[in-house]
């Protein structure tokens, strides 16, 4: 049986706020937003952006909400390894809601579809305009 306790994800997610981004792609320079912030603003443009080619919104917006959502926890001032908050906020999660957390972050950091690359680079661009 699943672990389920979305009220500690968010719970734990909720320190993201404080954190700031460590989504800096593209060589865009390090703004004094929060994580949260940052996610905000990157789903927001996704949502109202044209898209052409058969990008699938859905998936954009979904990416931009979740990319940075391992940047909640610090140790001794050091981010640990964004995997380890990953799995962390999984453990919490019903398996097929993990899975798809863990499978929309790794295709966004992975770069593997075109929705993932256009994700990338409207992160690059909300970086720009911060």
């Amino acid at each position: 049986m699943d672990r389920v306790n979305p009220l500690n994800v968010l719970q734990t997610v909720e320190h993201a706020k404080y954190a700031k981004s460590s989504c800096y792609a593209h060589g865009a320079p390090q703004s004094s937003q929060s994580a949260t912030e940052h996610m905000f603003r990157h789903a927001l443009i996704a949502l109202i952006i044209p898209l052409e080619g058969g990008i699938d919104r859905d998936r954009l917006v979904i990416m931009a909400l979740i990319h940075d959502i391992t940047d909640f926890r610090l140790w001794d001032g050091v981010q640990q390894k964004k995997q380890l908050n990953l799995d962390y906020l999984a453990c919490n999660l019903s398996t097929g809601t993990a899975k798809d957390l863990e499978g929309y972050w790794s295709e966004y950091w992975d770069e593997k579809t075109p929705e993932a690359r256009l994700a990338k680079e409207i992160c690059a661009f909300e970086h720009l305009i911060a």
